[in-house]
């Protein structure tokens, strides 16, 4: 989750943000959601003010438009662990793991899951490279018949905008 102030009545989408930011952090660390904010609350000492910023939104995002099911029994395997771990439904093969809600500490139990009940180790590294049911069903040998690929946009130029991040703030691409 990030908190976005945009600067100088500038205009970008989340999927903008997500791709900008994208380019500049691995993606496992890249936010799910992006709330854009005229003004980033601040408390009298200049820090964000956390208890005035907004819940986020309760609905899944364009990724529950794009909802793809399982079709082999490996990735049905897949889904109904991920399902019971990130408490979401319904999680189709393309969704991503982390903009579930998914973090490295859930990462690892996934993997626990996935070694008991599929009889397979995973390194934890096949998530970060491929942060899908479709990518680990194809690491699991499940999913011989189809190729697996990744598309990477993004937009070459800068966003000036304040990003609030709870761990950091971004501002036109420095961590502070």
């Amino acid at each position: 989750m990030a908190y976005v102030e945009l600067q100088k009545e500038q205009t970008t989408t989340a999927a903008e943000l997500k791709s900008y930011v994208m380019m500049h952090v691995p993606t496992y660390i890249v936010p799910s959601a992006f709330i854009v904010l005229e003004k980033l609350p601040l408390i009298s000492n200049g820090k964000v003010d956390r208890q005035a910023l907004p819940a986020p939104s309760a609905r899944r995002s364009a990724a529950e438009e794009h909802y793809i099911a399982p079709r082999f029994p490996v990735e049905r395997q897949l889904v109904q662990i991920w399902e019971e771990l990130l408490t979401a439904r319904p999680i189709g093969i393309t969704d991503d793991f982390f903009e579930l809600g998914g973090d490295s500490l859930l990462a690892v139990r996934l993997f626990d899951r996935i070694a008991q009940e599929c009889g397979k180790k995973l390194p934890l590294s096949t998530l970060f490279a491929g942060a899908t049911i479709q990518h680990l069903a194809k690491a699991l040998g499940g999913d011989k018949n189809r190729r697996s690929g990744t598309s990477g946009s993004g937009t070459g130029g800068r966003i000036a905008a304040t990003i609030f991040l709870p761990a950091r703030r971004v501002e036109g691409g420095r961590t502070l």
